[in-house]
């Protein structure tokens, strides 16, 4: 060992990497009162477009949110990540 002794290494902050991290995605939502849908794991190495985030949308957050909201108005926000921002998409946000 050149240029430090062994205490200097053990003074040396660790730093923990992977070459390849697990990942997952997830939706999540939740209101202002707290109501939080259980949240939605989409399959392992699946791509998610537009026209799969529809599907979640309609199938599982919007019957979520109607249900939640007793009838009264609710803000959709999201972030701007491509799937977000398709036609599809786009179509199911305008209708009632």
């Amino acid at each position: 060992m050149t240029g430090g002794s062994a205490g200097t290494l053990l003074n040396m902050p660790m730093v923990f990497r992977s070459k390849n991290p697990a990942t997952i995605m997830c939706l999540g939502i939740m209101s202002s009162n707290r109501d939080v849908m259980e949240p939605h794991f989409f399959w392992k190495r699946e791509k998610v477009n537009q026209y799969i985030y529809r599907e979640v949308l309609e199938q599982k957050m919007k019957p979520w949110m109607d249900a939640m909201s007793a009838s009264s108005r609710y803000t959709f926000q999201q972030d701007s990540a491509p799937c977000h921002k398709g036609n599809s998409v786009d179509a199911l946000k305008a209708s009632p």
